[in-house]
């Protein structure tokens, strides 16, 4: 019997620390936070080093600041050949030449979706609805920007600023990007096209930038330089992918 009572004490007491340790497991569990599951509507994913390095490389494309903004781009306006390939006889007229690279340069920069810009086609409908009011922005007086070196900054003249203030009143815009004067030239033995912007503040009556943007050269001319050409100045806006 005594044995009996001392094998039923031992079991009682082993009994008792089992239960006791394994309450204590359950309030230390209860106690330890859990890890929450992340969600993958709100997770970050970190960017890897190639990401960063590439991010940190890119620089600003020159015009990318006017990517948001009210801009009127106006038709081309002048045109000339500094080649020795022939390429002024490619198509009929320089009207032909101006027209194309319009087409271009607006069917381009409305696919890379700069909603608060007014390109040519737009700004050509609405001079003629107001005709009486309006410059034609096909002949506005831009002699003095063609090519040539200028300062950064400088004031123009007139006719230019009143036909320009008048454009901006009718379209509700304060810059007004105009593609002065494209050119054929030579690249070795190919030719290229090499066109001259220029971003004007037409309120203030300030050339703001200019630049000069240069086609792929090509062993032989056709319809696709245009296309090209509008490829570039769009990245100026709004660099490609």
């Amino acid at each position: 019997m005594r044995v009996a009572t001392c094998s039923q004490a031992i079991f009682r007491w082993a009994f008792g620390v089992g239960i006791g340790l394994a309450l204590t497991g359950v309030v230390a569990m209860a106690q330890t936070p859990a890890t929450p599951a992340a969600d993958p509507a709100t997770a970050t994913v970190a960017p890897s080093v190639s990401t960063k390095d590439s991010a940190r490389a890119r620089k600003p494309a020159p015009l990318e600041g006017m990517a948001a903004k009210s801009v009127l781009m106006l038709p081309t306006r002048y045109v000339s050949f500094a080649d020795t390939l022939g390429w002024a006889k490619q198509l009929p007229t320089q009207g032909d030449w101006l027209a194309q690279l319009d087409s271009a340069l607006v069917s381009t920069l409305r696919d890379r979706g700069l909603q608060t810009w007014r390109l040519a086609d737009d700004i050509t409908r609405s001079a003629k609805r107001n005709a009486d009011f309006v410059a034609d922005p096909h002949n506005v007086a831009a002699i003095a920007l063609r090519f040539g070196h200028k300062p950064p900054r400088y004031e123009i003249g007139e006719p230019l600023a009143s036909q320009l203030r008048s454009l901006i009143a009718l379209n509700d815009a304060r810059v007004v990007l105009i593609p002065v004067e494209v050119r054929t030239v030579n690249r070795g033995k190919q030719g290229a096209l090499l066109l001259r912007l220029a971003a004007i503040d037409a309120r203030s009556s300030t050339v703001i930038w200019t630049g000069d943007v240069a086609g792929t050269p090509v062993s032989a001319w056709s319809n696709a330089v245009f296309a090209d050409l509008a490829e570039q100045v769009a990245s100026l806006v709004v660099p490609a992918n």
